[in-house]
């Protein structure tokens, strides 16, 4: 399975460009459709997007048709994981449009990382 599906592209944005570099040295960029990246400069320029926006999309890069909005899980120290959503193209990308998926996957992301915050103090 590729590294940089919406859910790892969320988790990759969140490590230090050295461990981004291992992991690629580690599986490569394999291609599993036309529209999956397979260059670095083209991955390390999704990841800035990913930063900013705090949620990364799939638009067809692992399956073809389908579409999905993935948002990381992480503290300051911890990167646990992520949190996505998928559905055939053509039904979800109006809700990637409209910003109304990534604003729910993002706030089910926080929601998950509180809970592990709060947590970690009682």
């Amino acid at each position: 399975m590729s590294p940089y599906k919406c859910s790892r592209k969320a988790i990759l944005a969140q490590f230090p460009e050295k461990r981004i570099e291992e992991i690629i040295n580690r599986h490569g960029l394999p291609e599993n459709t036309d529209q999956t990246i397979t260059g670095k400069d083209e991955l390390y320029r999704a990841l800035r997007s990913v930063r900013e926006q705090g949620y990364a999309i799939d638009r067809g890069e692992m399956i073809d048709g389908v579409a999905g909005v993935g948002a990381s899980i992480a503290t300051t120290d911890t990167v646990y994981g992520a949190i996505a959503a998928y559905g055939p193209i053509n039904e979800i990308q109006p809700n990637i449009e409209s910003e109304t998926l990534p604003t729910l996957v993002k706030e089910q992301a926080q929601a998950v990382r509180d809970d592990i915050v709060f947590d970690s103090l009682g």
